[in-house]
């Protein structure tokens, strides 16, 4: 796809729309390792695993987004754990 000729105003427009891009995904980063931060010293002060406390915000967030996301996490562990029981590599 070739970009073709553009005028002024389009490239004005394609200016905006970039600048505007860098400073979202910046902004994003920035929040993501505030978050990061947040986490290492609530994971520190809390004694929980880091892993545990980012899936717990994870899974938060998609429940915002879809109120059935952890009724179906849970259904997606019942069965993992019902996979490891038969394989006899975990005990109810």
């Amino acid at each position: 796809m070739a970009l073709g000729v553009i005028d002024a105003a389009e490239k004005a427009r394609l200016q905006h729309l970039i600048n505007e891009g860098v400073q979202v995904l910046t902004d994003v980063q920035a929040l993501k390792e505030s978050l990061k931060e947040t986490v290492d010293a609530v994971s520190e002060e809390m004694d929980i695993k880091k892993q545990v406390l980012n899936k717990a915000i994870r899974i938060a967030f998609k429940n915002t987004q879809n109120r059935d996301t952890l009724e179906s996490t849970r259904e997606e562990l019942d069965e993992i754990e019902q996979v490891l029981i038969s394989a006899g590599l975990q005990t109810v």
